[in-house]
């Protein structure tokens, strides 16, 4: 599932919960054979677990977008296909459906990269990637020095009346700050509710700067999830980008060091701001540090990557042409180099992330091959690439048009489906036509699914699905919902709840065997979209959002060519009311540049609603000249 962890948008859940009794309605119903309920059983636990165990092995380390094991997990599915009998719908007579991607610029530290302290008598020179690093887009160090001081998390809030610059004379000083806000350490408290935004990089930074600070050195706090001393990735620490001064992540080692120097240790310090919501700033006499910074940007060749196709031709002569589309990623984030919530460089397994929904895809193939008789409708089925990068496996389906998008009556997502923390199964989506109405609760019982069902009206704008409803399509998403693994190492096949899965399974085909067979199409609703930062900011726990300024947008992709954030807007917020589109490149946010998404949403998250703000776009238009 595609992260876009930090959306702009924000809208409520709105669920409906369905009674799971058939409630009775007038749309049409398709009777489910004896025989089809047959076919849903043979989807079984074991099954679904031996597909997401090979695919969420560590020897697939992480089925990056473009990677070998990329391709190794596409023929994986594609041979599985062809065992069931699809029939080849990719390039040619292939399952693969190939297309490119940007990868994105690649960081890298160049070889004068100096963080030096003299300590007293004694000269400490850190180690660049182990000991430290420097915040990719910030301001170059060259050769720059000063005397230190330490001031707390560095935080400067005139409504709160916390002041950590108070008292200490940061001018032409280099700070020395911890990660994160106090209300890290310690529940409730002076930051509740304010925390990421008095916590982000960015405003450490621009805090630090307005105090007279020539640079900061950052470390972790004790409750930072990584180890003390681990140096977050410089794709991580993106996240400030343009500073005016430098800024660098060192190891909280070294900052011990520094202040053993006078007879202080590190976390005596954090402890007492965190239990006294107090500033506890100060000095740091005879420590005299030297910084020198060098990024090498390149921009790497274009990724390769694939969708994997594979077609059930219908029976019925009239409805053949229409085409059921079941669909769900196999990709996922490599060893957490773009996309991921932990600061950890290891392999990410995507076990329900999703192996399960592309493990699903596969068994409901293997179901429908069972059937005495064909669907009468046609189903293609789709293993997309690239939906961690920003969706585009999709989109180059959709672009492509492999099959006349006119033909798709409908497009059923599985992604996630094998974990669920609050024993819920989530089917978005369910307002994008009326034909859905009463579909789930008649048919979940047949599935035998144990979860409670809840089926919300609006679409999710994180997951394959997103582009078929753009077309006007009805669309359903069928999701088990977030959970501490989401996008961490820790998404392990062996945290797989393979009954649930495989119950979920047994739901979506049914439901696919309803639209494959009932004589009228779908008919399409257009709904509202809900982002997954809104998801993963309920899930994780978010700040106070009420006071809390939003945009109401979200990346177009993560993986942009320019320099600028290329958005898609939601409809009624303030980006649509104030005349922004959906492609519009926003390079500027209250006079400061935008060279990524992160910043954006940096920018934004300091604000408050109701705050003015004036933003600069770059626009493409295309005009058709008079002669």
């Amino acid at each position: 599932m595609n992260m876009m962890s930090q959306d702009l948008l924000r809208t409520g859940a709105a669920l409906l919960v369905l009674s799971l009794a058939f409630p009775g309605s007038a749309t049409e119903q398709v009777e489910i054979s004896s025989v089809a309920e047959h076919s849903a059983k043979s989807i079984t636990e074991a099954e679904i677990l031996e597909h997401i165990r090979y695919l969420s092995s560590d020897d697939m380390r992480g089925r990056a977008s473009g990677s070998k094991e990329d391709r190794i997990a596409a023929d994986y599915v594609a041979e599985a296909f062809g065992e069931i009998g699809l029939l080849p719908a990719g390039d040619g007579e292939s399952y693969l459906q190939a297309f490119e991607f940007a990868r994105g610029v690649k960081y890298s530290l160049g070889e004068g990269n100096q963080v030096e302290a003299r300590i007293g008598e004694s000269l400490v020179s850190l180690t660049p990637n182990d000991d430290f690093r420097p915040f990719p887009d910030s301001a170059p160090a060259k050769g720059l020095e000063g005397e230190v001081i330490f001031a707390g998390y560095g935080i400067l809030d005139r409504d709160l009346k916390f002041d950590e610059y108070a008292g200490v004379d940061a001018s032409g000083k280099i700070v020395i700050l911890l990660r994160r806000t106090p209300e890290d350490a310690r529940s409730g408290g002076l930051f509740k509710g304010a925390s990421r935004r008095l916590g982000s990089f960015r405003r450490k930074v621009d805090t630090a700067k307005k105090a007279g600070a020539k640079a900061v050195l950052l470390c972790n706090n004790s409750t930072s999830e990584s180890k003390a001393d681990q140096i977050p990735s410089l794709r991580f620490l993106r996240g400030t980008g343009e500073t005016d001064i430098p800024m660098f992540f060192v190891a909280r080692s070294f900052v011990q060091d520094v202040l053993e120097s006078i007879g202080k240790d590190l976390q005596e310090c954090q402890d007492a701001i965190d239990e006294s919501s107090e500033p506890r700033s100060f000095e740091i006499p005879g420590v005299h540090i030297r910084l020198v910074s060098e990024i090498k940007k390149e921009s790497p060749p274009k990724g390769k990557t694939q969708n994997v196709i594979g077609m059930l031709r219908g029976r019925d002569e009239k409805l053949a042409e229409e085409i059921v589309v079941v669909g769900g990623h196999y990709d996922h984030v490599g060893l957490g180099e773009f996309g991921s919530l932990s600061t950890k460089r290891e392999i990410h397994n995507g076990a329900d992330d999703n192996a399960s929904g592309t493990a699903g895809i596969i068994e409901i193939a293997q179901a429908f091959s069972e059937l005495e008789m064909r669907p009468r409708r046609s189903i293609l089925f789709i293993a997309f690439g690239a939906e961690e990068r920003g969706l585009l496996g999709a989109k180059a389906f959709i672009e492509k048009e492999s099959v006349p998008l006119k033909n798709i009556v409908a497009m059923l997502n599985f992604d996630m489906i094998g974990r669920s923390e609050n024993r819920h199964l989530g089917v978005q989506g369910t307002g994008t036509s009326p034909a859905f109405a009463d579909l789930l609760p008649r048919l979940n019982d047949l599935a035998g699914v144990q979860l409670s069902l809840k089926a919300e009206k609006k679409v999710g704008s994180a997951s394959d699905h997103v582009p078929f409803s753009q077309e006007e399509i009805p669309t359903l998403f069928f999701h088990t919902g977030l959970h501490r693994d989401y996008h961490r190492p820790g998404d392990d096949w062996e945290k797989i709840a393979g009954d649930e899965a495989a119950r979920t399974t047994r739901l979506g085909f049914l439901t696919a065997y309803d639209l494959a067979n009932r004589e009228e199409r779908p008919v399409f609703t257009k709904v509202e979209r809900e982002g997954i930062g809104a998801r993963v900011r309920r899930f994780f726990g978010a700040d106070d959002e009420s006071k809390r300024g939003f945009l109401g947008v979200s990346p177009l992709s993560l993986e942009d060519d320019v320099d600028g954030c290329t958005i898609q807007v939601s409809e009624g917020g303030p980006a649509e009311l104030a005349g922004l589109f959906t492609g519009d490149v926003i390079v500027m946010v209250g006079g400061k540049d935008v060279k990524n998404f992160e910043e954006l949403a940096t920018l934004i998250r300091e604000r408050k609603a109701g705050d003015e703000v004036e933003i600069t776009i770059r626009r493409k238009i295309k005009v058709k000249l008079g002669g």
